[in-house]
């Protein structure tokens, strides 16, 4: 899957770099991942469990649906909530 056709995984990937969460071997998967290079085992392993597994917020913790690839890195520093949730948490905390 090139960087052009994804669904947002490499974005989230890209900010994760730029954003200093990634360390060692996590950096070269996920350059790897990034450059659409076909990783080895070793470092599949790597981008599953300590690149996207370890850093994904999970499921929205207001409506607890899945939170899209797009989202996922404006969640990790909202709270752990999609798009939509946080607007309409936004909102509510400018009419109070």
């Amino acid at each position: 899957m090139s960087f052009e056709e994804d669904d947002g995984q490499s974005g989230y990937v890209s900010e994760l770099l730029e954003g200093g969460y990634l360390q060692g071997p996590e950096i070269g998967a996920a350059n790897a991942f990034i450059k659409d290079e076909e990783l080895s085992q070793a470092q599949q392993n790597v981008f599953d469990n300590f690149v996207l597994r370890k850093h994904d917020p999970g499921a929205c913790k207001r409506c607890r649906n899945g939170i899209d690839w797009p989202e996922k890195y404006e969640a990790k520093h909202n709270g752990g909530f999609c798009g939509r949730c946080a607007n309409v948490i936004h909102k509510a905390d400018q009419d109070d």
